[in-house]
């Protein structure tokens, strides 16, 4: 090895002591359990209002259904009662 490349490595090596452990220390973000559990509760909670409102539109849509049906009952036995009278 030669002088200039021992100084090279020996100043590379000198810095980079100095330098150990002024770098930034990233840690990855993990949530804290009561926030998992907040989350939990909260996807729970959303889902039930989900379902209660799915719940809702299927029994008015099954009301409505039974509405239609007993109209055109009516109106088939008003027609039939016409069809009658000619």
């Amino acid at each position: 090895m030669d002088e200039s490349t021992t100084t090279i490595s020996s100043q590379l090596s000198s810095q980079q002591s100095q330098e150990k452990g002024k770098g930034i220390l990233i840690e990855p973000v993990k949530p804290v359990n009561n926030q998992i559990r907040f989350d939990e509760e909260t996807a729970l909670n959303l889902q039930a209002e989900f379902d209660e409102e799915e719940r809702l539109a299927r029994e008015k849509a099954e009301k409505e259904e039974e509405a239609n049906i007993a109209l055109i009952e009516t109106w088939d036995d008003i027609q039939a009662k016409i069809d009658d009278d000619h």
